[in-house]
């Protein structure tokens, strides 16, 4: 039988200080679209994880919503964390930006 150490427990003890401070110093903003400072770069990957959804999760066709491009497929870094919250997005059926801040 395996028993959990002391060394675990203080994992969880940072994740939830972590969480707890997120909330305190988020609360008022973390349902806004994108906005504040970075916000080019939060319309940008917010516009990837819509996009995902869009096109069934193609991997090899990230696509945003720039009209400069065709159909809105567009070159960008290896988006595995856009894919992610695409699937949780997916997964929970929303399209709010709390699971993409979160």
């Amino acid at each position: 039988m395996q028993t959990v150490s002391n060394k675990d427990y203080g994992v969880y003890w940072l994740l939830g200080v972590l969480l707890l401070l997120s909330v305190l110093f988020y609360h008022n903003t973390i349902l806004l679209p994108p906005s504040y400072i970075h916000s080019w770069t939060q319309s940008d990957r917010y516009a990837l994880n819509l996009g995902f959804l869009e096109n069934g999760f193609n991997f090899l066709k990230p696509k945003t919503f720039n009209l400069a491009t065709t159909n809105g497929i567009t070159g960008v870094d290896f988006p595995l964390q856009e894919y992610i919250v695409a699937l949780l997005m997916k997964l929970f059926h929303t399209t709010n930006p709390l699971v993409f801040r979160l």
